[in-house]
């Protein structure tokens, strides 16, 4: 149940329909929110529920005690960030840099349920400024919070108040849907400043408006495309003990990690130091978190072998009770790349999809391939929330000044290492020739 000790009142920005208005059993309550402080502040939300009641969590060992809260919220929800299950989170700060301080910002009812749930973690800026990051920041690809509808405004709007404590709150990929029927509504009030943009996009295959998967293949290539894909599949299978392997079960999945690694480290992903386990402590990561996944039916891997050895191997993401499938991961062996197994493996899994009625979500990353054998694309955006306070202004300053730079960084580099990047990313997965359709 909530703490029946409040904040006392506070206001967000300055607009009287953002007032975070509390009740309070002391007569001048001590502002729990305070980031000194590691107990928890109950407020609730004017123009919501008068039953939701906004709080926030710091735990500093592990989520143990939000864990259980956690999984029912999340098995609950029509379409959850599948990035926030209790597996992602415990695995990641178990994993992660020991110094990260995590922060929840969650949502109550009347009964003391647990009906919305935004993970952070706590940054030191310049000169003392105070600041949120996403929690799973080096990890996941999007970052909107679990949440029940009716609740996930109380949510944004405390999370907003928390500019009162904090000097600036990042928020990065955020899907579609959140942003415009959440936040968006907040921000149009809100007088704090911000930094918004569309950060990348990401690109969707609804495989189940396609009546087969020849159909779906015909709308999204051409004639060239087709015949070279065949052309692939035909010249692999001429080379004989070509097998798929697949796997949704712990065992199976942990049975098949070693194999990743191989296909991982002869990848051209590996001396780009863009592979899934190229940074140190990552691969003790995913062989941790994949097995846990699976056992809650959230992780399928699957690998492509030539005579028993791995040439290219996936690994996607479900959720929505397994009818969505998220490509997180695709590598191949760099020697095998005229066979293009990257693409052979990747269209397997898409006629899997769609015999299993699944959308297929390629999770951002606007990339050519991506785009070829999407259906359609969403924005995903990103969000800078700065207090109206000296140290705002100047953290505010400091990440335009970031941005500024990064932006010549990759103009200087786009006729070299960013073009050679581009380049890899086409013999990724095979170059598909071009025709007039596409």
């Amino acid at each position: 149940m909530p703490s029946p000790y409040f904040a006392e009142a506070w206001t967000v920005g300055s607009g009287p329909s953002l007032r975070i208005s509390t009740t309070s059993t002391l007569e001048r309550g001590k502002r729990l929110s305070s980031p000194d402080s590691p107990m928890s502040q109950d407020v609730v939300v004017e123009n919501g529920s008068p039953e939701l009641c906004f709080s926030t969590v710091r735990v500093e060992d592990n989520w143990a005690c939000l864990d259980s809260e956690i999984e029912t919220l999340f098995s609950s929800l029509e379409n959850p960030n599948p990035y926030f299950s209790p597996e992602w989170l415990r695995c990641w700060l178990k994993w992660s840099n020991k110094e990260q301080k995590p922060f929840a910002a969650i949502v109550r009812d009347g009964h003391g349920e647990l009906r919305a749930f935004w993970p952070f973690v706590e940054k030191k800026g310049f000169l003392g400024a105070r600041g949120l990051w996403p929690y799973l920041n080096n990890e996941a690809n999007y970052f909107d919070p679990l949440g029940f509808p009716e609740a996930i405004p109380s949510l944004v709007k405390g999370v907003h108040g928390l500019l009162g404590d904090y000097h600036f709150i990042w928020t990065s990929l955020l899907r579609d849907s959140f942003w415009t029927n959440h936040l968006a509504p907040v921000l149009t009030e809100s007088k704090a400043p911000c930094l918004l943009r569309i950060a990348r996009k990401t690109c969707l295959a609804d495989l189940n408006s396609f009546s087969s998967f020849d159909e779906y293949l015909s709308d999204r290539l051409g004639a060239k495309s087709k015949k070279s894909l065949r052309y692939s599949e035909r010249r692999l299978l001429d080379l004989g003990g070509v097998t798929f392997e697949r796997h949704s079960d712990p065992e199976g999945i942990r049975s098949m990690l070693p194999a990743t690694c191989l296909v991982e480290v002869n990848s051209w992903k590996g001396p780009a130091i863009a592979g899934l386990y190229s940074v140190r402590g990552k691969r003790a990561f995913f062989f941790e978190l994949l097995p846990a996944l699976a056992e809650k039916g959230r992780a399928v891997a699957s690998c492509l072998r030539v005579e028993g050895f791995a040439v290219s191997w996936e690994l996607g993401l479900l959720w929505q009770n397994g009818s969505a499938y998220g490509l997180h991961n695709l590598a191949y062996d760099e020697d095998w790349k005229l066979h293009s197994p990257g693409k052979q493996l990747l269209v397997h899994n898409l006629a899997a999809s769609h015999a299993a009625g699944r959308s297929v979500d390629f999770l951002p990353g606007h990339l050519d391939y991506k785009q070829k054998f999407a259906t359609r694309t969403e924005p995903v955006r990103e969000l800078h929330w700065f207090r109206r306070s000296a140290r705002g202004f100047l953290a505010r300053k400091l990440i335009l000044l970031n941005m500024r730079i990064r932006r010549r960084l990759m103009a200087k580099a786009k006729g070299r290492a960013y073009a050679a990047f581009h380049q890899n990313l086409d013999k990724y997965l095979g170059a598909f020739p071009v025709d007039s359709k596409e």
